[in-house]
């Protein structure tokens, strides 16, 4: 890619999730099962000038894009899920957070959908800022949790642009859990888009203001 990454076109039932011993023989799925029947229920928005996939190039059918790993990309991810733990079980200096929380409802979620204003913020070195959606359960060192949004962070993507990203965990961070593809977790099926490659079109104080949608559906 123009920032120096590389991204592998992978077979869609040999990536690397299906490695974690819960996928071994998952069902690949390319839609929400619930969407149908629950069509009237929802308001989907699709995009269709996303502006994070694949720069004049998709991977054949039947494969999908992924970021190529580097051996610094996972000393630097190791740090860097240490800092999540963090930032979702506790507070401490120089984390500040704001949120909305849903109270719970007796007949649960199917899903959650936002629409974020994109950013660049500042940060140095060892600094991050998010904006993303996030599905929870649990509390303190038993989080299950699935988040979606932009972040900027020099210490991941070596360089202070704002990238998509995905993280999850299953137990606060203790023994599982990753950004984006550096760890068994999520299936890839888009064949243009992959998680952690940049965003271009970024909004600016008093200026343009460019926003994405995203959604996590069960």
């Amino acid at each position: 890619t123009e920032q120096g990454y590389i991204v592998d076109c992978i077979d869609i039932h040999k990536q690397p999730a299906f490695d974690h011993p819960f996928l071994k023989n998952h069902k690949l799925q390319r839609k929400p099962t619930f969407l149908e029947r629950r069509k009237h229920a929802f308001y989907y928005v699709t995009n269709k000038t996303l502006d994070f996939v694949l720069e004049k190039f998709s991977c054949p059918k039947g494969y999908v894009p992924i970021r190529r790993t580097s051996k610094d990309d996972l000393i630097n991810e190791i740090k860097t899920t240490s800092f999540a733990h963090h930032h979702l079980a506790q507070s401490f200096p120089g984390n500040h957070l704001v949120a909305m929380i849903m109270d719970n409802r007796e007949d649960g979620y199917m899903g959650v959908n936002g629409h974020i204003n994109v950013y660049q913020p500042k940060v140095r070195k060892y600094q991050m800022s998010i904006a993303q959606i996030a599905v929870q359960n649990g509390e303190s060192n038993g989080i299950n949790t699935i988040l979606f949004g932009w972040q900027v962070s020099p210490q991941i993507y070596h360089n202070k642009l704002t990238h998509v990203f995905v993280l999850w965990t299953s137990d606060s961070f203790r023994t599982t859990g990753c950004y984006n593809m550096m760890c068994p977790g999520f299936i890839q099926i888009d064949p243009h888009f992959t998680i952690g490659l940049p965003i271009i079109n970024l909004s600016t104080y008093e200026g343009p203001q460019f926003e994405i949608s995203l959604s996590i559906s069960q």
